[in-house]
């Protein structure tokens, strides 16, 4: 779970604006007849991560594997006319592969000293 959490203090005073004689974000935006928003607060799901994957292990410690990873987007459509929404999560997925593994260059059992070499 995940919340967002915007406090514009849209009520103090500034020149925030040459429209009109606005003293402050919110008459800026009521000038404009814009939706700025109607809560400061939304929490939800944020996207989801997957990986699925297998590692070949060989030798001692070292190993080579391959991965398939996406995320699963839990966004809402998002409404275009609201200013400053809180937002979890957003609309676009992804999916990729991607290779990972370790080789050790040099071990030492005397005094357990290892020196490997990683890769993702």
């Amino acid at each position: 779970m995940s919340r967002a959490k915007h406090e514009l203090n849209q009520t103090v005073g500034a020149q925030v604006s040459t429209l009109g004689e606005a003293k402050n974000v919110a008459e800026a935006l009521d000038a404009r007849d814009a939706y700025w928003a109607d809560c400061d607060i939304h929490t939800g799901l944020d996207n989801v991560f997957f990986q699925l994957g297998y590692d070949w292990r060989y030798c001692a410690n070292d190993h080579v594997g391959v991965y398939f990873a996406g995320v699963a987007p839990t966004g809402k459509d998002f409404n275009q006319a609201q200013y400053f929404a809180p937002q979890v999560g957003d609309k676009h997925g992804a999916i990729g592969f991607g290779l990972k593994g370790d080789y050790t260059i040099y071990e030492c059992d005397a005094d357990n000293t290892d020196f490997v070499f990683q890769s993702e």
